[in-house]
């Protein structure tokens, strides 16, 4: 049985803490010993319960203050010898950081969720953005294999020798099409009928999901009979709702713990995003069955290409393309690729980790 260790900041509620539940749910426990290890303290919207459930083992090193930065090399390598993994995956800065730098005898797999370039500039601003993704690519390089979630990010990243697109998969135990009934039983917090066309947005509130035009689109283009959610929060919260200056059809509910059953009393879900690697909450809201409302970036457009249904696109940064979609409402059957499922994903991952496994144990 090969032991898989996977390293990341934490297990914040979050599109990437997300595509990592799936892919550790559906592994096989009868060919892998999974472990994960967190580098700090857990904020208040963590889904460690979550993973506890799944019969796996959680370990925490809680990193705090300068200690963060620091990396404290002594402190991970004594943490790690302790586990003793066969195979270590990281997927964010931190632990791709402490992975090339401090376990350089471990067999080494990172994933890349982003375009780095693109969402560290909007993060830290264009030179110090540059400079950090610049950084942990060039260590990204000593991995044994890089994974992309996109064929968008493949054609950013061919530089990597050993680079396999393995796209983000949902569980589609928990997204699914609910009935009339059950929609109507989370509407009735809200008190909105069956004949209200309810729209959705989650995640992240900022400038690179383009959540402005969203708003501005929905005050200008929708009906009386239409609200939009939106869900989550960011560095444009307080600006999208001061533009919205309380009008009732727009709801701002931050940071939430139940942001399936906003997503399941919807009829669409929008995304304006400017950049994506493959956004698990779009694949989330097509599995429960909402038609999908994109902006035509090219990580969306494979959505199409990949033979999804229920998808409509709309010029990227344009609120009147994205009202266009908003009032006419189209909807159809919505169906997801099986590429996009949560089984998919961890069989790919399987077949990596025996491979790498393999190799070490000749």
């Amino acid at each position: 049985m090969l032991k898989i260790l996977i390293i990341n900041s934490t297990l914040e509620r979050s599109g990437l803490t997300n595509v990592f539940y799936n892919l550790v749910r559906h592994l096989d426990k009868t060919q892998f010993d999974i472990h994960i290890l967190t580098l700090s303290k857990e904020p208040t919207h963590s889904r460690w319960n979550d993973f506890e459930q799944l019969n796996i083992k959680l370990h925490t090193i809680q990193l705090e203050g300068v200690k963060r930065f620091l990396f404290n090399k002594n402190i991970i390598q004594e943490k790690i010898n302790s586990i003793a993994p066969d195979i270590i995956h990281t997927f964010s800065f931190r632990g791709n950081v402490f992975a090339s730098q401090y376990l350089k005898n471990y067999p080494r797999i990172v994933t890349i969720q982003a375009d780095l370039k693109e969402n560290y500039q909007v993060d830290y601003g264009k030179f110090l953005g540059r400079l950090i993704a610049a950084l942990e690519l060039q260590l990204d390089k000593s991995a044994n294999y890089v994974t992309v979630c996109s064929n968008t990010l493949a054609q950013k990243y061919t530089y990597f020798k050993n680079l396999i697109c393995i796209p983000n998969g949902v569980s589609q135990q928990n997204y699914f099409v609910l009935t009339a009934s059950e929609k109507e039983k989370l509407r009735h917090k809200f008190q909105l009928d069956l004949t209200t066309e309810v729209f959705v947005c989650t995640g992240l509130i900022n400038e690179r999901k383009d959540s402005l035009t969203v708003v501005k689109a929905f005050l200008e283009y929708a009906t009386p009979k239409q609200v939009l959610f939106m869900v989550g929060s960011g560095t444009l919260l307080n600006t999208c709702k001061e533009l919205a200056n309380n009008n009732p059809q727009i709801y701002f509910t931050g940071m939430v713990d139940t942001v399936m059953d906003y997503v399941g009393m919807s009829d669409f879900f929008i995304s304006a995003s400017l950049s994506e690697g493959m956004p698990n909450a779009v694949l989330e809201a097509g599995f429960a069955g909402l038609n999908l409302l994109l902006s035509n970036i090219s990580v969306h457009l494979e959505l199409k290409e990949n033979n999804c249904k229920g998808v409509n696109y709309f010029e990227a940064s344009n609120k009147d393309d994205l009202g266009r979609l908003i009032q006419t409402t189209i909807r159809s059957d919505v169906k997801m690729a099986e590429i996009y499922s949560a089984n998919s994903m961890a069989l790919s991952f399987q077949e990596i980790y025996l491979k790498l496994g393999a190799k070490e144990h000749n």
